[in-house]
């Protein structure tokens, strides 16, 4: 009876251990290439070709290392930004491999890449090489659009490979047509490639989100009024339907601490392949102070993840005194290519409730050129846009021949000596109409803030920031002639333009009618001062403390009020001169105060 015992028991682990996928094929890169061999099938012969790395592409426009699982020992590169021949079909190709008795082989690897005007396949070969089945990869990206870093591709080749026992994959980067722009992209980096018997039961991924805020950052005065939606887009990238997705939406300080939280399931099962996009029921109205802040979303599957790192996107947003920024630091420029004038720029909106108390004076910008192409003395048309049509896209026409649009500030400025590229600098702004160096900001209003560049000027290429993802329309664009004049929505990818503008306190004259609207107290004060609030009637408005340079310190905005007291700490404000101001429809009233310290 033991042994009987024993001979089931061992049936037993025989039969389960024969159930496991097997490996077919790994490779890390680990120290070199390795037995992959490399094709150079450009049309032009050019050499550009791939070679294993530890340091990441390095060209003018290069991408970040792979943060791939193995990425210290090295792993497959094309660099196509700095080989930039023109003309290129590089063939990354695998030794052979035995798939017999794996009716179902899938191929998983990692990878990080940027698109421009290429295209990028893994190649299946049954026959040794003779011939090749195509799959495509990264087909639904555009111009200028990254993958996550890494990102594991999980791929069924079953149809080519099952059963196959000369099995050869490679990986093929293309961009090798007639236009000038082919043959010098960014780049293509792989790592961490294995072939198994079976896919993986649960791969969900995050392959996109709504970012909510209008803009990346948003002056305080200006925050409470950007109210929030949320969504997120899953995707099933591995075999099996999943069901019973939870996603859920966190808006965070700095702390990690939650200051709102949704979650929500969806509500039909996820294809593989398919792609499902959830949009959360709830907003929110960001009343935030200064500081940095994050938007995490989070999509938790019935099982475990197979691959965890995609199932969760974090992207931050920040609140300043008095800045709008589309860009967290440029790390890239970018033209429209060719021999076309573009202007570029950014989409800016004011609080409803910020009356007419803030001015524009200038922008803060960035540029590079090719080498061989001096940056110094290039010169940039600025306009101050105000959006009177949010159609105004629809046309080919830049302002005053597009109704949608009015030129409310602008300044022709040449890039002075000693700029380098990338260097930031600042760009006055006039009033269009009256000359004046301060152009009023309208409560309610969009704005567009963008650089003109025309004649041999529009080879110069404009700062952008690659870091930042959220809502499209923060980046504008505008080319005014050939096949693709008109004005677009940016560029894809989450890639923004820096065109900063700052806002100042207005210099106004107070409404005698408002007199009596404001008393503050005690004054002079070293930690709290209260600003007693009547009017005849409610009113909506906003109070604002500022320094005796017009930079705003902070704010309150009110609706529906006509008698209330407002409480503001002062107690971390430097000693010297502030002022606190009053509006609503009828105006303003400003009364000085003093900060002593302690």
């Amino acid at each position: 009876m033991q042994n009987l015992s024993t001979k089931i028991l061992i049936f037993a682990l025989l039969s389960i251990t024969g159930l496991q996928a097997q490996t077919l094929f790994t490779a890390d890169f680990n120290g070199g290439l390795g037995a992959w061999t490399t094709q150079d099938n450009s049309s032009a012969s050019s050499g550009d070709n791939w070679v294993h790395s530890t340091t990441g592409p390095s060209g003018a426009f290069a991408i970040d290392p792979i943060a791939s699982t193995s990425a210290a020992n090295g792993f497959a590169l094309f660099d196509s930004d700095l080989l930039c021949s023109g003309s290129q079909n590089a063939w990354l190709v695998s030794p052979s491999f035995d798939c017999s008795g794996s009716g179902t082989v899938v191929l998983y690897f990692e990878q990080f890449y940027r698109r421009y005007r290429d295209t990028t396949w893994v190649e299946v070969s049954n026959d040794g090489g003779l011939s090749w089945t195509p799959f495509a990869v990264n087909q639904s990206l555009l111009n200028n659009d990254l993958t996550n870093n890494p990102e594991t591709i999980e791929m069924d080749i079953s149809a080519v490979a099952g059963n196959e026992s000369n099995v050869i994959i490679a990986f093929q980067f293309k961009s090798d047509g007639s236009d000038p722009l082919d043959g010098c992209a960014y780049s293509w980096q792989i790592d961490d490639v294995h072939v198994e018997s079976s896919g993986t039961a649960v791969n969900l991924g995050i392959s996109d989100i709504f970012f909510p805020a209008a803009s990346f950052a948003t002056p305080v005065s200006q925050i409470a009024t950007d109210t929030m939606g949320f969504g997120v887009e899953i995707s099933n990238l591995g075999i099996a339907a999943q069901n019973n997705v939870l996603a859920r939406v966190e808006v965070l300080d700095e702390g990690g601490d939650v200051l709102h939280m949704q979650e929500m399931m969806a509500d039909s099962s996820i294809v593989p392949g398919a792609v499902y996009y959830l949009e959360f029921p709830e907003e929110y109205a960001p009343e935030l102070g200064e500081g940095t802040y994050s938007i995490k979303y989070t999509i938790i599957p019935e099982n475990p993840d197979v691959v965890p790192s995609n199932n969760v996107e974090e992207h931050i947003f920040v609140v300043t005194a008095d800045l709008f920024a589309n860009d967290n630091g440029v790390t890239t420029a970018l033209n429209v290519g060719g021999a076309d004038d573009y202007a570029v720029g950014c989409n800016y909106k004011m609080s409803p409730l910020s009356a007419d108390n803030f001015v524009a004076k200038l922008g803060v910008m960035s540029a590079a050129t090719n080498t061989g192409n001096p940056l110094v003395g290039k010169s940039i048309d600025i306009f101050l846009l105000k959006v009177i049509d949010p159609l105004y896209f629809q046309t080919t026409d830049f302002p005053p021949n597009n109704a949608g649009l009015e030129i409310v500030g602008a300044n022709t400025f040449e890039i002075p000596a000693g700029t380098a590229n990338f260097d930031e600098f600042e760009v006055t702004i006039t009033d269009f109409n009256t000359g004046s160096s301060e152009v009023s900001l309208e409560p309610g209003v969009n704005y567009i803030l963008i650089a003109y560049y025309s004649g041999d000027n529009h080879t110069v290429f404009h700062g952008h920031s690659e870091n930042t993802n959220y809502m499209d329309g923060g980046t504008v664009i505008f080319v005014p002639t050939g096949d693709g004049a008109g004005w677009f929505g940016g560029w894809s990818g989450g890639t923004q333009c820096q065109m900063r503008m700052p806002i100042f306190l207005a210099t106004k004259t107070d409404n005698p009618a408002l007199e009596a609207s404001l008393n503050i107290y005690p004054n002079p004060t070293s930690e709290i001062i209260t600003a007693a609030v009547n009017f005849e009637e409610a009113e909506d408005g906003m109070l604002i403390i500022a320094n005796a340079e017009g930079k705003v310190i902070t704010y309150r905005e009110f609706q529906g009020v006509k008698d209330q007291t407002f409480e503001f700490n002062v107690s971390k404000y430097a000693a010297g001169n502030y002022v606190m101001r009053v509006s609503n429809s009828k105006g303003v009233r400003t009364l000085p105060f003093v900060v002593t310290g302690k």
